[in-house]
């Protein structure tokens, strides 16, 4: 296939905030990210039992990676709608690690935030990796927003020195844990695209980059990667999720990784229920019978379904077109 040469414009969301941003004398004092105090980033607090859990959780790090993976590993990445609904219990936050990272004459704390999900047995837990100005920002963009709601959510303020001491980390790593599952039971900003880019944006446009990159391995990769922050923030069966299961069907569909791309297609159907007139319905059932094809699987259930919501006998537009074409920020 031709390298499709579109590309993300620069100007997202997040830096057309940026560009308009008035910070006052309070804000001013939290813009600083840096410290010229350097001192271990351990946190003292039951540190050695987060540490145990962020190992155990290692390997779900490097397979969130953008790294190429083969199918047993991928496997995991497939929901099952039937079986669990992550919507049920809440979402845990939790920071189980941190790093001082030097950069230049300064420092800055790296923030490894844990999500599982608290009313099952959580296979696939993620980790994220923040910074304090990325929690600041998100801070500012939400008060913007949110006004009313904001002003009762306390925020941990920056100090002029010593911020980067083990008492200091370990007491703003717990803020930052009751700060992020406050806004979460809030379900305006839950679902607010403010929030929503702080958890996964940045990983969302890389994998659409890889795809359109025709670096289709790659961008499987980011996709499942996105696609655990995503099940654990919005929970299944909506069109965002259903968006990014699509994306993934089209790519296993390109590579011939028949079995998954129909694995990841049988669950996107579902979040297209009650909404088939959405333009990614029709190209993802088709696609879901010609993966059914490919694999022996029955394709005459979906076949018949597909010949009745066809309006006419023009051919569709695959699903990797239709992935193409929504790739705007």
């Amino acid at each position: 296939m031709e390298k499709i040469k579109q590309r993300f414009s620069k100007s997202t969301a997040l830096e057309n905030v940026l560009s308009d941003r008035h910070i006052d004398a309070q804000e001013q004092e939290l813009a600083d990210d840096t410290d010229a105090f350097t001192s271990s980033s351990e946190l003292e607090v039951d540190i050695s039992l987060r540490l145990k859990l962020s190992e155990s959780t290692n390997s779900v790090n490097q397979k969130s990676n953008c790294e190429t993976e083969d199918v047993e590993t991928r496997e995991m990445y497939v929901p099952d709608l039937d079986t669990e609904n992550p919507m049920n219990g809440q979402t845990v936050f939790e920071i189980i690690s941190t790093d001082t990272i030097k950069d230049g004459h300064s420092n800055f704390v790296i923030y490894r935030i844990l999500l599982t999900k608290s009313s099952i047995v959580d296979r696939n837990p993620v980790v994220i990796e923040r910074r304090y100005s990325d929690f600041q920002q998100l801070h500012l963009d939400l008060s913007k927003h949110f006004k009313e709601h904001m002003e009762a959510i306390s925020f941990p303020k920056k100090r002029l020195f010593g911020n980067f001491t083990p008492k200091t980390i370990a007491k703003r790593s717990r803020a930052f844990e009751q700060y992020l599952t406050h806004l979460y039971s809030i379900d305006e900003i839950r679902f607010s695209h403010t929030f929503l880019e702080f958890f996964y944006l940045t990983d969302l446009k890389e994998a659409y980059n890889c795809l359109l990159d025709v670096e289709y391995e790659k961008a499987i990769a980011c996709f499942q990667k996105v696609l655990l922050i995503q099940e654990k923030i919005l929970g299944f069966l909506n069109l965002t999720i259903g968006k990014t299961l699509c994306a993934l069907v089209s790519c296993c569909q390109t590579v011939e990784d028949n079995m998954m791309g129909l694995k990841y297609g049988r669950q996107a159907l579902k979040c297209y229920t009650n909404h088939e007139d959405n333009k990614y319905y029709l190209p993802l059932l088709q696609s879901c019978v010609h993966l059914s094809w490919k694999t022996g699987e029955d394709k005459e259930k979906l076949e018949e379904i597909l010949n009745q919501k066809r309006r006419d006998s023009k051919d569709l537009p695959s699903l990797l077109s239709v992935v193409h074409s929504s790739v705007i920020l």
